[in-house]
This record gives C-alpha cells, sequence and structure tokens, in this order.
C-alpha cells in the first residue's frame, strides 16, 4: 500500500498557531496534523490560563521534541471547527 503524502485540507487557520523556534514554519499540512494529532494522543499539551494559550508538542522516538505549537484558546475553536468540517464533507464522504 502507497502511503500517502498529502492532504486536500485547506488548513485556513495555520496562520493562528505560533510556531517555536524548533518547529518548521514550513512544515507541510500533512504532517502538522500528524504531529499535532501525535501531540493529543500522547497527552503532550497544556494549556497556560494566564494566556489562554495552549501548547502542544511532539516528541519523537529519539525522544527529541521535535514539533511545538501554541494557539489561543478562542482560535483553537477555529481550526477544530475547520478540520471537523473537512473530515465530514471530504473525508468521509469520500470514504
Amino acid at each position: 500500500m502507497e502511503k500517502k503524502n498529502k492532504t486536500n485540507f485547506q488548513f485556513n487557520t495555520r496562520q493562528k498557531f505560533i510556531f517555536n523556534s524548533q518547529t518548521d514554519k514550513d512544515i507541510n499540512t500533512l504532517d502538522f496534523l500528524r504531529l499535532f494529532r501525535n501531540s493529543i494522543a500522547h497527552a503532550n499539551f497544556s494549556l497556560d490560563t494566564t494566556t489562554e494559550m495552549w501548547t502542544f508538542w511532539n516528541i519523537n522516538r529519539s525522544s527529541v521534541k521535535n514539533f511545538e505549537v501554541s494557539i489561543k484558546y478562542s482560535e483553537l475553536g477555529l481550526f477544530t471547527a475547520e478540520i471537523g468540517k473537512y473530515y465530514l464533507n471530504d473525508v468521509r464522504k469520500n470514504n
């Protein structure tokens, strides 16, 4: 089976994310989504209640943090709605 290496997700909320210095700002959308999903799956996220910023990170198999992004609480809702709409209207429809 050939591994799919791209997505049709438009990712209009990408500019809402703040990339830390070690995260490649030019990361492709599929890799961003994969690493973001990993951070949630492994509970690698935190909320700063003072700034209302969520931070998500991934630690690779070499125990190196290779992904870290932050986003305001309110803007995370926009991203969630955007990706939910994509999965409901495009991914689910095509499967």
